[in-house]
């Protein structure tokens, strides 16, 4: 099973949904969504923001986009370290705070709909500082890569720890550093996360 794959049969199992009706839904053969899901097929720009948008799934633009948002450059922002690093301190300050009022009431919900209008605005907040400080993450990403990091190289670190903690997969591990530039007969030649982390 792929990423994508997964993902979309998550999603099609939460909406309560055979491949026969989302196909319906989508427009498309009920076989080219049997290959989406297999991984056998690519699947196209406008099936993949119809899923995202009907079903309004994290999982979907993680699996379709890396990320939960739809990332845009922020072109009215001054972008150098010093004033950046110093806004995203402050993002995630204020990310920190959001979540600890969440956690207050939060910690016996199992959805949003178990919240009160007051808790709910809360809650909100705290989504809307998440999404601030992401993009104040990103806009250090891009200035270190300006100034000459490599990010792919610390992605791929990355991918090589959350995989040692048991955050990953072996299936996925193994797509997710596909998908960020290494070959398969790369990851073969490593299999040991050390010789990997080595080899980079």
């Amino acid at each position: 099973m792929n990423i994508i794959g997964e993902a979309i049969r998550e999603e099609l199992k939460r909406e309560g949904l055979t491949q026969e009706k989302a196909s319906n839904e989508l427009g498309v053969d009920r076989t080219a969504l049997s290959k989406y899901i297999n991984g056998h097929l690519n699947v196209p720009s406008d099936i993949k923001n119809k899923l995202i948008n009907d079903t309004n799934s994290a999982r979907l633009l993680l699996a379709f986009n890396g990320s939960t948002f739809r990332c845009v450059d922020l072109d009215g922002v001054k972008k150098d370290f010093y004033t950046s690093s110093n806004k995203l301190i402050e993002e995630l300050e204020e990310i920190i705070e959001s979540i600890k009022k969440v956690q207050k009431f939060f910690h016996n919900a199992e959805s949003i709909e178990d919240l009160n209008d007051k808790q709910v605005e809360k809650f909100e907040k705290m989504m809307e500082e998440v999404g601030d400080g992401f993009f104040a993450c990103i806009t250090i990403d891009s200035i270190c890569s300006d100034m000459g990091a490599d990010l792919k190289k610390r992605n791929l670190r990355c991918l090589i720890k959350y995989h040692e903690r048991g955050y990953l997969s072996d299936s996925i591990f193994k797509e997710a550093l596909q998908r960020n530039g290494l070959s398969q007969d790369f990851i073969d030649k490593y299999e040991d996360a050390n010789d990997l982390r080595e080899a980079l």
